[in-house]
């Protein structure tokens, strides 16, 4: 009950659903309407704690090759020239660079994924894709930003796959704001079945 709350919540659904707020999320369970993440501050609290205290899953081979075939598609259609450097970048320089040069940089600055879903050069392909997606949306790096990042994945990505992405996106962008630093990578499925 607490996953669906959790659900509900993040949505923007109130627990005290009616009739046609019951049909959305079955149509949203179902795949018939985009999930749309509405975050408030106390969602962010409530993932990262259930983010901290998941232990690591690991995606199946099916769930591994959806991904990875999804990944590399979507980061070969991205518009701008994709350019990898040593140095930071921060998102509004990302937006500025792009705007100006129509060139997308993205930092390869602590690159070493831990989980079992990335090769260090998918992981570059997913901080491009995941900018990218920011600049789509004309989102910011706040947590509310990162739901609209996460809003925009999804319109392309499987529903197979919706778990790996809010645990990239969401959770770790969750926990992030609540503890200050940026969490070790790990996936979780907090049970939301998109």
């Amino acid at each position: 009950m607490n996953q669906a709350r959790l659900v509900a919540a993040t949505v923007g659904i109130p627990i005290k659903a009616s009739w046609k707020r019951r049909e959305l999320l079955d149509s949203v369970k179902a795949g018939l309407a985009p999930l749309r993440v509405k975050p408030a501050p106390r969602d962010a609290a409530t993932i990262a704690e259930q983010w901290l205290k998941a232990p690591n899953r690991n995606p199946g081979a099916a769930e591994l090759e959806v991904f990875h075939r999804w990944l590399e598609r979507e980061f070969i259609n991205i518009p701008p020239f994709v350019v990898f450097t040593p140095k930071p970048v921060s998102l509004d320089r990302c937006k500025k660079i792009v705007k100006r040069c129509n060139t997308l940089f993205i930092t390869s600055q602590h690159n070493s994924p831990n989980s079992a879903l990335f090769t260090e050069r998918q992981n570059l392909q997913f901080r491009a894709l995941h900018d990218w997606h920011h600049i789509l949306a004309d989102s910011d790096a706040s947590f509310e930003g990162e739901c609209i990042a996460f809003n925009q994945a999804i319109k392309t990505a499987p529903k197979f796959i919706h778990w790996i992405l809010f645990s990239e996106i969401i959770g770790q962008a969750a926990v992030a704001v609540v503890t200050g630093k940026f969490p070790a990578q790990k996936l979780v499925n907090l049970g939301v079945e998109l």
